[in-house]
């Protein structure tokens, strides 16, 4: 089970570097695991200047090694990229390789969860 993140809750700040905001986000979601730089590193089999490149936003992590982050986080890469991708906002800001799958992949995200509350809405009305 994925455990809920509490910047999730927070409101992107649009118009944000994409790498910069990524950045960020892994180095939140690091701190609130209470996992050190060297803990994130180890255990992602990461070297420590990609991971400092990555959290500074200096260099955007490979697929491989954002899923090995979020691995060790127990969070969904996805919801990483996605609030990476609103707070990168607009379109001029994100990375013109990647425009279209977070386009898409925020768009199902977004369904996603609408259908989530929607269902949890009506399970908890029919008790």
């Amino acid at each position: 089970m994925v455990r809920p993140v509490r910047w999730l809750d927070l409101p992107p700040i649009p118009g944000f570097p994409y790498c910069l905001a990524l950045g960020a986000i892994l180095i939140d979601i690091r701190q609130q695991q209470g996992l050190k730089p060297s803990d994130a590193y180890n255990g992602a089999n990461l070297d420590s200047s990609s991971l400092s490149r990555y959290e500074r936003g200096r260099d955007k992590p490979s697929i491989q090694a954002l899923c090995a982050l979020a691995t060790l986080y127990d969070v969904d890469p996805f919801e990483v990229l996605i609030h990476a991708a609103m707070s990168a906002w607009p379109l001029d800001n994100l990375p013109p390789d990647e425009r279209g799958l977070l386009l898409w992949a925020t768009a199902r995200y977004d369904e996603a969860t609408g259908l989530r509350r929607r269902m949890t809405a009506i399970a908890s009305e029919s008790k």
